[in-house]
């Protein structure tokens, strides 16, 4: 090939396709070839053009979808008498910013084109790999699939033709509570890092997007001690019979789902979320220790038969029903375990104890975390401080 013609231009990313000068004395010398990858017979070329920014242009509508016969003459039409008439003028420019912007989406310093969908695939694939630096809970994959939701209308863009003006505006309009904003951009943020490190995209809009002033209309309020007179008042109910046992425990909702329960021995054995939250054992408090047996007796498991969010929405009616929401106060599972953890302060329950109890790391206390043991009974002698 002649190196005047070809030798100078970028290569183009596998799977784009190629554009092959055919050498001098051609009225368009060069021809535009999608790829030709895994192809079992000779492919066709698309079409010949006068130039090679030409053929790239083409290759790009072409994997856009907007290719057409007359496409190749419109854009050289444009480029070659730009300046005689306004029309052509705004052609050319319409075909040249179009250019430019499949330029930046699939060729940025030779990356191969990625959607954002397959951007979040392999980073959801890499980060809940059984090799993965840390092992996550089932609950967290769901809320990260949860939160990607919220990009969907760019799923199928190009990672490197989005704006961090189109990000920042998503997460704006999200409208959900803080803690569900601060997840959708800590998403968006892990994807883009994970795509650059791996050469998916070469630019990183991720990186200034900021979370905006979001109340956080669900505060995980504890309750109080009057509030729990009022629910032990209404203790035969079964929705409050749950809540108590949440309050007295101190496990994430979730964990109740596949919760070991041992009335002969009295504790809980289950967890989720962290490695220092799985499988931990609580004993079971005396105080709810017929609470715990109803529950079984009844059969429906410690959810009432509710999935979480029925749950949630049953709660928050129960809780108002029994005067302890209002506009002020609300309550969530998530209370219960803000809950636990008050009353084991206010007793004093020893503070390493109660992280073992609540599944909390240790950090840097390599003393409580490696050496710091504890029997069932030594624990029971802890949580039983805790008076009703």
């Amino acid at each position: 090939m002649d190196g005047k013609h070809y030798s100078h231009h970028p290569k183009l990313p596998a799977g784009f396709g190629s554009v092959r000068y055919l050498g001098p004395g051609r009225r368009k010398p060069y021809a535009v070839f999608p790829t030709t990858k895994g192809a079992k017979a000779r492919v066709r070329a698309i079409c010949y053009v006068m130039n090679w920014a030409t053929g790239v242009a083409v290759l790009a509508a072409w994997h856009a979808g907007q290719y057409d016969p007359g496409l190749p003459d419109r854009i050289e039409a444009g480029a070659s008498f730009g300046g005689l008439n306004p029309e052509v003028d705004a052609l050319r420019d319409a075909f040249c910013q179009q250019m430019l912007s499949y330029f930046r989406a699939f060729i940025p310093n030779g990356c191969f084109p990625c959607t954002l969908q397959e951007g979040f695939e392999q980073f959801y694939a890499w980060k809940y790999s059984a090799s993965a630096p840390k092992q996550l809970s089932d609950s967290a994959a769901y809320h990260d699939r949860w939160a990607f939701q919220r990009f969907s209308e760019l799923a199928g863009r190009q990672m490197d033709s989005i704006t961090v003006d189109e990000l920042q505006q998503v997460v704006n309009q999200i409208g959900l509570k803080r803690s569900a904003v601060d997840r959708s951009v800590t998403l968006i943020k892990g994807i883009y890092r994970h795509a650059i490190s791996r050469e998916l995209c070469s630019r990183n809009p991720a990186q200034y997007v900021r979370t905006p002033a979001t109340p956080d209309s669900v505060s995980h309020q504890e309750f109080t001690d009057e509030e729990l007179r009022t629910l032990w008042a209404h203790r035969k109910d079964p929705m409050v019979r749950m809540v108590l046992i949440m309050c007295y425990s101190g496990f994430r909702w979730s964990a109740y789902v596949n919760m070991e329960t041992n009335l002969e021995e009295g504790y809980f054995k289950g967890g989720v979320k962290t490695e220092a939250g799985r499988n931990r054992i609580v004993p079971i408090h005396s105080a709810i220790l017929p609470l715990v047996e109803e529950m079984l007796r009844e059969g429906k498991g410690y959810h009432c038969g509710f999935g979480q969010y029925k749950f949630i929405r049953e709660m928050k009616k129960k809780m108002a029903e029994i005067g302890i929401d209002d506009d002020e106060r609300h309550h969530t599972p998530h209370s219960c375990r803000h809950t636990f953890s008050r009353l084991c302060e206010s007793y004093g329950v020893r503070e390493a104890d109660r992280k073992r109890m609540m599944g909390h790391s240790f950090g840097n206390d390599i003393t409580n975390g490696i050496y710091g043991h504890r029997t069932l009974e030594e624990l029971r002698q802890e949580i039983e401080k805790i008076r009703v």
